[in-house]
């Protein structure tokens, strides 16, 4: 319906004159032209700042200041690491601990069985009873070992009791 209206309007480009046309058409030229300029002088001007700038830059690459923070920053980075790699240290020494722990019970373990199985074929019940509090003791040291080797390996996740 639109285009209909349209093409019934004359529009008003056909009514006016030939020579008023030519006067707009060369105004209209000319406008393009300064716009072309400005945009030169505008792409000109960015590209002298874009030089300036990468010369600051390679300026400051030798400036005492501005390398003096830099090694700052990664002063702190390896501060940063440092104590993260402390922490996994005071982990894996507690997991050593508690390797050696588990060691040697399970040698005291072995030299009471052994014992055992020397006098009798079945153990007395003090003796049981303590053999079973051993094994308990070394299952709970293990669950610890465990946990201490999930937190070493996710050291985002706090330790349990702490």
């Amino acid at each position: 319906m639109r285009k209909a209206a349209l093409q019934e309007k004359p529009t008003e480009i056909t009514n006016i004159p030939p020579d008023e046309l030519q006067s707009i058409a060369k105004r209209l030229q000319s406008s393009l032209k300064e716009l072309e300029r400005e945009y030169q002088a505008l792409a000109k001007d960015l590209a002298e700042k874009r030089a300036r700038r990468a010369e600051r830059l390679r300026e400051l690459r030798h400036d005492p200041r501005y390398n003096r923070a830099r090694l700052l920053k990664i002063a702190r980075f390896l501060e940063r690491s440092r104590a993260y790699q402390e922490r996994q240290k005071r982990f894996l020494s507690r997991l050593q601990e508690h390797q050696t722990r588990n060691e040697e019970l399970l040698v005291r373990i072995a030299a009471r069985l052994a014992e055992i199985e020397g006098q009798t074929s079945a153990p007395p019940a003090s003796l049981q009873g303590e053999l079973l509090q051993m094994l308990g003791e070394l299952r709970q040291m293990r669950g610890r070992r465990e946990e201490l080797l999930k937190q070493i390996q996710h050291p985002a996740k706090p330790l349990a009791g702490r």
